[in-house]
């Protein structure tokens, strides 16, 4: 029965979810990206989302590969975040992303070459 217990304690404890192919979470329930969305047992599926929405969040980092379990982005909304660091293979794969905002975030850091899988990138 433990384990019973701490599976439902689980599934009701993911902050995010997914309507018409965008994720969402609650304000302030992510802070290690994507990360937490495991820790917090999210069992989303992943590859139907288009469009990611992470906003007021006290993510600081975005690391490498952090959109990895998302083939199929074309759209990024990360603002209103804690971000201060952008990791050089934040982006990998992210070739058919077509939207990314970042805004207001703390960035001080993107490293060389960060943004270069976004080729299709129409919106920054």
């Amino acid at each position: 029965s433990l384990l019973f217990g701490a599976i439902t304690v689980s599934e009701a404890a993911c902050p995010c979810n997914i309507q018409n192919g965008r994720l969402s979470c609650q304000d302030g329930s992510i802070a290690d990206f994507p990360e937490d969305l495991d820790r917090l047992g999210c069992n989303l599926d992943y590859g139907s989302v288009w469009g990611l929405i992470i906003e007021n969040q006290p993510i600081t980092i975005l690391k490498a590969n952090a959109f990895a379990m998302f083939p199929n982005l074309m759209q990024i909304v990360m603002s209103f975040n804690q971000i201060q660091i952008v990791e050089k293979d934040a982006f990998r794969g992210m070739t058919e992303v077509r939207t990314l905002f970042m805004k207001d975030n703390n960035l001080t850091v993107i490293e060389d070459g960060a943004l270069d899988p976004l080729v299709n990138l129409q919106t920054l």
